[in-house]
């Protein structure tokens, strides 16, 4: 098919198989975005497809980790789409690209735009509807930044959506469960907020490059643990602590870790004082009660 046209000057059948590949994403962020980019490249802007592969673009460049470039791209899905669908997505991942930045007023003015245009993306959904991801998300955390008093429905409303979404693509779970464990995490809700760290973690080992997502998921985890701690663990102590639940002894840690014998002990008598205990073995029970390790169903 390569370059063939769609039927109905739709677009082209190259660009409508690169979009879909982006979308997708089965090879991670990366490849998302240089997809994007080719398909793109490939529509002509009379074609009705073109605006198809510049949502695409926007959604990939966003997940890249460049807020500003994605900006763009949802700004001239705006100037080129009467379609108030897709004016109502490119609204709601400008609300996400604010409230990332902390600007709250402008994020809760686009949400409002977004639902103005499309009412209806702020109930329960069809899981096939996956245009409604990114306005549920926005206006979830627009909420829960202004303190609406029906924030945890809408909390409710995208994890609903999410235990139906078809289909389950790893980048759009982890960008909804990193959003709605920061929106817990914002609102005082720690053991929620450890809940979906716990999810987009589980995601994240399962995927190859998630882009931004993977230090955001991380930063999440660390203010978890931050809150949770009055003295939180170093990054050497953390890696210590992700080994004692093994069969593995002090020595056989260290040859792991590629450090000495003492230093484990160091790193674990440091442990066992900032978790409240004095066995490994409590070290493990206390670490899984914090959300510091997984408990065995986790694994």
């Amino acid at each position: 098919m390569g370059d063939e046209r769609l039927p109905d000057d739709l677009g082209s059948w190259r660009a409508w198989q690169l979009g879909l590949r982006a979308f997708l994403a089965p090879d991670g962020v990366t490849r998302m975005l240089e997809d994007a980019e080719s398909g793109a490249a490939c529509e002509q802007p009379s074609f009705a497809h073109a605006v198809e592969s510049q949502r695409v673009l926007g959604v990939a460049t966003y997940l890249s980790g460049a807020p500003r470039r994605a900006s763009q791209a949802f700004h001239e899905l705006l100037h080129d789409s009467a379609d108030p669908l897709t004016r109502s997505y490119a609204l709601a991942f400008l609300s996400l690209i604010a409230g990332d930045e902390g600007c709250w007023d402008d994020a809760r003015e686009l949400d409002r735009q977004a639902l103005e245009l499309t009412p209806g993306m702020a109930l329960d959904l069809s899981p096939g509807m996956y245009m409604a991801m990114p306005m549920l998300l926005a206006h979830a955390r627009a909420s829960a930044a202004h303190d609406d008093p029906d924030w945890r429905e809408q909390v409710g409303s995208c994890e609903r959506y999410l235990a139906k979404m078809v289909p389950q693509i790893p980048w759009r779970i982890m960008l909804i469960c990193v959003t709605l464990g920061e929106i817990c995490l914002q609102q005082g809700d720690l053991d929620d907020a450890d809940r979906w760290a716990a999810r987009a973690e589980a995601q994240l080992r399962a995927s190859r490059d998630a882009g931004m997502l993977r230090g955001r998921v991380a930063r999440l985890r660390q203010t978890v643990e931050e809150l949770r701690m009055a003295d939180p663990l170093t990054s050497a102590e953390r890696r210590v602590l992700d080994l004692l639940p093994t069969q593995l002894s002090a020595p056989q840690i260290a040859a792991r870790l590629f450090v000495s014998g003492n230093t484990v002990k160091t790193h674990t008598s440091h442990l066992y004082t900032k978790l409240g205990v004095t066995t490994r073995t409590g070290a493990v029970e206390r670490a899984r009660e914090l959300g510091l390790l997984r408990s065995p169903e986790q694994s």
